[in-house]
This record gives structure tokens, C-alpha cells and sequence, in this order.
């Protein structure tokens, strides 16, 4: 072979040897894997026992692989139902409070209870009644692919209550109704330095919970067997629900109506799992938590040097300010430029992971 058909073989996409991997664009980086797989795969294959936990080779019918990976397994019965057997089908909704290690269910009366339900049906005219109404839930999925589809939601819930204080009244062991409007952060604020597993187990707020919907079908007829209703137990989908915004509105006789919007995925192992995890090696993330780990230092030192050259925190001893120091300042500046660098590497890092 000439020296100009060497030069125009290792030319071309992926010939140039000094181009890093991080450099090129996310379609380029996963044609170039794909490549390398398929060289090696004969090579990667002898050692999926004893190197991957989770390989699997998938072999037959293509579309029943895939069957398999995205269906609920045991339901095949549901594909089969009579018409009968469909009407008598009753749809589930179960709204729940999790924090951590335990789990609580919002809880709607199905009637009024108890002498003081009575007696504020006879004390006025005016509701006739009391208590949280549920009317309506409903999702859109707004994922552009199928990768994205169940993990792009956005969800709309709309409860009616008879007075304000029916919003805000403890339920005896069940959530209150008000914990819809207000979810705490999950790590206490003003916390630094939160990179680790360690870290965010140490900032975890305690308070922190989140808020869940189960939906799927029940049914108490007759004309369902017992294996049908148990394969209806299990074909369920449960939606995270992470809160956007709410609008409450009035009405004349003193009830009114709340509606809440939610940013939602539902819940799988792999939208639970830590994409940085995914995109990254072990070496590249390791890397990537000292950065962040650096500019939280660089932070902390920043404030500090602030608090230093604040005349209202820094007096002297005749309560006059003490004037800041050219070398304070410059040191400002150059931390201010390093963190500003830091950010830039580190928004290229996640950039590479989520591409990936």
C-alpha cells in the first residue's frame, strides 16, 4: 500500500488519533463504542460471568426479548378479558407521603363520621357538609423518544375541599392534605461541599419526603376469578411526583378548589439510577467530585474574605471600619476567576456524561 492510501485509510471520522474522546459529539462517541464492541465482542463475551453482575446474552425472537424487558410479567390474562369482564373494572387511585422508611396513604372519607360531622351539617345552611373531595388526575407524557417518554411527565391534580380548614385538618395518623402544597427540600439548605454519598447522608434533611400516585384497576364482581384480580394487583404504574406550582380558588359558600401541577417520572430502577454513574468511569467521576469539591472550598474561603472587608461585620475598636486591604481584593478576583474556570470543566464533565 502507498504512503497516500495509508494516509487516506486512518483519515476520516474516527482516524485521527489525537482527538479525544470528549471532544467529539455524542453521535460520534457512541458509533465509535458501538465499533469497538462488535470488534470485541467474541473477546467480551467469555468473561460476562465472571466480570458483569448484570449480562445476559438475549437470544430468539427479537420482539419477544422486548416483550419480556418493557411488559409487567404474569398479566397475559388482562389481553383476554369479555366485555363483561371489562365493564366490571374499577380504576384505582392511591395518593401517598414518602419519607424515609415509611409510608403513609392520603386518606378520603367516604362519609361523614362522628357527632361533630352532624352537627356541622345542622349548624348552618350554608355547605352542607365538610371533607376533601378527589376530581381528577391526569398525565401527559411530553418525552420526545422513547428513551425520554416515562421520564418527561408533567401531571395535573385537582382536589375540591368543603372549607379551608378541611386543607389543613390532621387526619389521625394520615397525612394532612396541606403537605400537597409545600415539599421540603431533600438536603438541608446552606449545606457545602455535598458530593459523596457519605456527604448527602450527613446533610439529608430530616424532614424531607416526596409524594407518590399509584394508578391501576380493581374490581369486586363475581365474574372476575381469583387469578384475574391477582394479575390486576400487579399491573400498576406508580408516578414521582415532584411539585411545579398550584392555584387555589374560592367559591361563595366558603368552599374551594385546589389545583396542583407536578413535574413526574415514573418510578423504575433506571430513572432512579445516577446518570453520572452511567456516563461516567469510575476515574472521570472521581475527578469530577473534586471539582465540585474545590469550588465549594473556594466558595467558603470567598465568604469569608467578604465578611473580612464588610465595614458593617469588621470594626474597629472605635466602631470605625476598618478600610479592606488591596491583597484581599486581589485574592477575590483570582478566586472568583479559578471557580468561574472550575464551573466551565465542570459543565463539560456532566455535558459528556448525559450525551453519553
Amino acid at each position: 500500500m502507498s504512503e497516500k492510501d495509508k494516509k487516506k485509510g486512518t483519515s476520516g471520522e474516527f482516524g485521527d488519533k489525537t482527538v479525544a474522546i470528549n471532544d467529539m459529539s455524542a453521535a460520534k462517541q457512541r458509533r465509535l463504542l458501538q465499533c469497538w464492541l462488535m470488534e470485541n465482542l467474541k473477546q467480551v463475551m467469555p468473561h460476562s460471568r465472571a466480570s458483569f453482575k448484570n449480562y445476559r446474552n438475549a437470544l430468539g425472537d427479537s420482539r419477544k426479548v422486548r416483550n419480556n424487558l418493557i411488559s409487567i410479567p404474569g398479566c397475559e390474562g388482562l389481553f383476554e378479558l369479555t366485555n363483561r369482564q371489562i365493564t366490571s373494572m374499577i380504576p384505582s387511585f392511591t395518593l401517598s407521603r414518602n419519607s424515609k422508611g415509611s409510608s403513609s396513604d392520603f386518606h378520603f372519607d367516604t362519609h361523614i363520621k362522628g357527632i361533630k360531622g352532624l352537627d356541622g351539617i345542622l349548624q348552618t345552611r350554608v355547605g352542607r357538609g365538610s371533607n376533601v373531595g378527589f376530581k381528577s388526575f391526569s398525565y401527559e407524557m411530553k418525552g420526545a423518544s422513547p428513551a425520554t417518554a416515562e421520564s418527561l411527565i408533567e401531571a395535573k391534580l385537582v382536589l375540591s375541599f368543603a372549607s379551608l380548614s378541611d386543607l389543613y385538618r390532621h387526619r389521625d395518623g394520615n397525612p394532612s392534605f396541606a403537605d400537597l402544597l409545600g415539599q421540603p427540600t431533600e438536603f438541608v439548605k446552606g449545606s457545602t461541599c455535598v458530593v459523596g454519598k457519605s456527604e448527602k447522608e450527613k446533610t439529608r434533611n430530616s424532614k424531607y419526603y416526596n409524594i407518590s400516585v399509584t394508578l391501576g384497576y380493581h374490581s369486586t364482581s363475581k365474574s372476575i376469578d381469583s387469578k384475574i384480580k391477582s394479575q390486576m394487583a400487579k399491573a400498576f404504574r406508580t408516578f414521582e411526583l415532584g411539585l411545579r406550582q398550584h392555584s387555589v380558588s374560592f367559591k361563595q359558600d366558603g368552599s374551594l378548589e385546589v389545583e396542583i401541577e407536578y413535574h413526574s417520572y415514573i418510578d423504575q430502577l433506571l430513572v432512579e439510577a445516577d446518570v453520572l454513574s452511567l456516563g461516567l468511569s469510575s476515574v472521570q467521576k472521581t475527578a469530577l467530585e473534586a471539582k465540585v469539591r474545590s469550588n465549594c472550598q473556594k466558595k467558603e474561603k470567598l465568604t469569608k474574605i467578604k465578611s473580612r472587608s464588610n465595614p458593617s461585620a469588621n470594626c474597629g475598636p472605635n466602631s470605625t471600619p476598618t478600610p479592606t486591604s488591596t491583597e484581599e481584593s486581589g485574592e477575590e478576583e483570582d478566586i472568583k476567576d479559578d471557580m468561574e474556570e472550575t464551573a466551565d470543566a465542570i459543565m463539560a464533565d456532566k455535558a459528556n456524561a448525559y450525551s453519553r
